[in-house]
């Protein structure tokens, strides 16, 4: 009798539990935030002046957090009609122009895309197998800079490593670019 009392008992709270995870699920699938986010890199960033299409306010002034040298860099995200975008200061030199986003992998943060920013330097991945083969030739330099953005911080991977060189930004001596929101 108590065995047929604590096998009821597990039975139906385990289908409760299941029940209530279920509903959880259908309710995270339903969220008006999950479907007010675009899939699209080019339909976020074209996506209006709603914020609450977003996962936060993305508008602001991003300052690097090192010092080091003369590595400085600012960085003022802002909205110009339905379009981000950009103006960037380093200690030599500026730039302006569009700003992209596209979802990280965990939808948690953002993919950030610079337009218009000629690196410093790139010779493209490395091939061991055909590097005595081929003459070395003039690589075009990218015209975008990517990085990473999640709350109030940007990170840009400045500098790549002996099979893949590049450097981003000639006039920063820094692996990272960390650059810190300080103000909208």
């Amino acid at each position: 009798m108590i065995l047929w009392v604590a096998v009821t008992c597990f039975l139906s709270c385990s289908s409760e539990t299941d029940r209530k995870a279920d509903h959880a699920e259908n309710e995270f699938a339903h969220s008006p935030l999950k479907d007010s986010l675009p899939e699209n890199p080019t339909e976020m960033s074209k996506a209006g002046a709603d914020t609450t299409k977003y996962l936060f306010e993305i508008e602001g002034l991003y300052k690097l957090t090192d010092t080091i040298g003369d590595c400085k860099m600012e960085l003022r995200i802002f909205r110009n009609k339905k379009q981000f975008n950009y103006q960037l200061k380093t200690a030599t030199r500026q730039w302006q122009g569009d700003v992209l986003l596209s979802f990280n992998e965990k939808k948690d943060g953002y993919y950030i895309t610079l337009k218009g920013i000629e690196w410093s330097e790139y010779e493209g991945v490395v091939d061991p197998d055909e590097q005595d083969e081929q003459p070395e030739e003039e690589k075009a330099l990218p015209q975008e800079v990517q990085g990473v953005l999640y709350n109030n911080e940007i990170t840009i991977q400045n500098t790549g490593n002996s099979m893949n060189y590049y450097v981003k930004f000639g006039d920063c001596d820094l692996k990272y670019i960390h650059l810190i929101k300080r103000a909208r």
